[in-house]
């Protein structure tokens, strides 16, 4: 996964996962292994995002500089780094990408390149288990189509209202 750096990242995720069901989540659960893979490419955009700003800030720019999507980022970016510095959160992006032609050619092109790492999990393991609160924690490879693998963990958290919650770090 070419120069994907991660620290640590956790996105959350709720997602109704069936409504008899209370048992504590698995790491193999189809529903919890799907969601911990979307939150992956969620954090592969945000990441691939800035190279994208900075190679294309000038025509997105020409392309929106009238509009109201851009006149409200620069209440929030007052020192108008967010473009130049790729800083720009991934929300205010997708609503440029409404508006201008190269915003939207830029979203594609993230999209492309996620579709293309055609990431999975392998070697999924249970660190642990925790019943009562019905929490797994979970520990994979993270395989990209060339053959990469890096470790990644998750969590699945069975909640009150019998929905899954995932959280995953270590990207």
């Amino acid at each position: 996964m070419k120069n994907l750096e991660i620290v640590a990242i956790s996105f959350i995720l709720l997602f109704f996962a069936g409504c008899s069901s209370n048992s504590t989540p698995t790491c193999t659960d189809e529903t919890v292994k799907k969601l911990a893979i979307e939150i992956t490419r969620e954090a592969l955009f945000k990441q691939l995002l800035p190279q994208q700003l900075q190679q294309n800030y000038s025509q997105i720019v020409d392309e929106s500089k009238n509009s109201e999507i851009y006149a409200e980022y620069g209440k929030i970016d007052l020192q108008g780094e967010g473009f130049v510095y790729g800083t720009m959160p991934v929300k205010y992006f997708l609503k440029f990408a409404e508006i201008s032609k190269t915003a939207a050619t830029a979203k594609d092109n993230i999209a492309k390149q996620i579709k293309d790492l055609n990431i999975s999990f392998d070697a999924i393991r249970t660190s642990d288990k925790n019943p009562d609160l019905k929490k797994t924690s979970c520990v994979a490879d993270l395989v990209s189509a060339n053959g990469n693998k890096s470790p990644i963990k998750y969590t699945a958290q069975r909640t009150e209202d019998k929905q899954i919650w995932v959280e995953v770090s270590g990207l």
